[in-house]
């Protein structure tokens, strides 16, 4: 590999490293445009509070039990000391030079990457190759690979999801990042919208769900808890994947009788606990409770009520 100089406008951000740290590309031909800038913001109208002025994205539906690290096409900075990162109406690419443009994620303590996800529009004749490299704090190269990807031609925006071998997941020790890097050539075929990192187990990280999974409904066969009753609940396996340290959930009471108390335990223990109120009216509740190996919570009834109980996320 061949090292590029590091002169002070070598990255805007200062954590690019030396040029050849991944193997290149060959560049599309064409010559450098003129735009170097983001189009100016809009005036648009304030959202109602607590509403999202964005209904959607083309990012991948999230995955049960990981963590989502985003990064925007401003967050990329160019390998080159030659090369000006420019907008071109997609995202960003390099101009003068055609080099590498990358950006990085910190990797908490005992976390594992799960996958890596691009957004690229490649406006190319062929697919180009995207790189998923390891950052060693003491080493001057990213040999490493976590996990390449493969960027399709397209004329617009595409997401491109890996999944990141077993073998690559970690954990990995202190002194380390993840790496994303894209060459792109000076005429803006191939533009980086921006990228995500699926992050799971470790770094104390709240996981959520894409879909509420039903753990415990009493309607469906235990049947209604009895005024004082006390039972024992398993949680099933999927719900609970090794380091779940506790589980978000929403816990449904209906046909209860009036001045109800429900309190949720962790099975090694009366306490702490979560506890709601009910009646004859339903209610529904969101509760977080610490969860053992065993995967066992305890809920107690102090008056007759049906239950139903959703997993929401997971905590590790």
């Amino acid at each position: 590999m061949t090292h590029e100089s590091d002169e002070p406008n070598h990255a805007r951000r200062g954590f690019l490293i030396g040029a050849g740290a991944v193997a290149t590309l060959a560049a599309a031909s064409g010559s450098a445009t003129d735009a170097d800038a983001a189009p100016a913001a809009t005036t648009t109208t304030a959202a109602a509070p607590q509403a999202s002025p964005v209904a959607a994205s083309i990012a991948s539906a999230p995955r049960n039990g990981c963590l989502y690290r985003y990064a925007s096409y401003f967050d990329f900075s160019c390998e080159s000391p030659n090369a000006n990162r420019a907008w071109g109406g997609f995202g960003v690419y390099s101009q003068v030079a055609s080099t590498n443009l990358w950006t990085s994620f910190e990797i908490p303590p005992g976390t594992l990457i799960r996958e890596i996800e691009w957004y690229v529009r490649n406006n190319t004749a062929t697919s180009v190759a995207a790189y998923g490299r390891l950052w060693t704090a003491g080493t001057g190269d990213l040999f490493f690979v976590v996990r390449d990807a493969v960027i399709p031609v397209s004329a617009g925006i595409v997401a491109t999801r890996v999944e990141v071998p077993e073998a690559s997941w970690g954990p990995y020790p202190q002194g380390t990042k993840l790496q994303l890097g894209l060459r792109t050539p000076t005429n803006g075929d191939i533009q980086i919208n921006g990228a995500r990192v699926g992050l799971s187990d470790g770094g104390g990280q709240a996981s959520v769900r894409n879909s509420l999974l039903t753990v415990y409904n009493t309607r469906t066969g235990p049947g209604k808890f009895a005024a004082g009753e006390t039972r024992v609940i398993t949680l099933p396996e999927e719900a609970c994947q090794p380091g779940t340290v506790a589980v978000l959930l929403n816990i449904s009471a209906t046909a209860g009788s009036p001045n109800g108390i429900l309190k949720v335990f962790s099975a090694t223990g009366l306490a702490p606990y979560r506890s709601m109120t009910y009646g004859s009216q339903p209610v529904t509740q969101t509760v977080t409770v610490a969860i053992p190996k065993s995967r066992k919570i305890r809920v107690q009834a102090s008056k007759a009520v049906h239950l139903m109980i959703e997993l929401v996320g997971t905590t590790a």
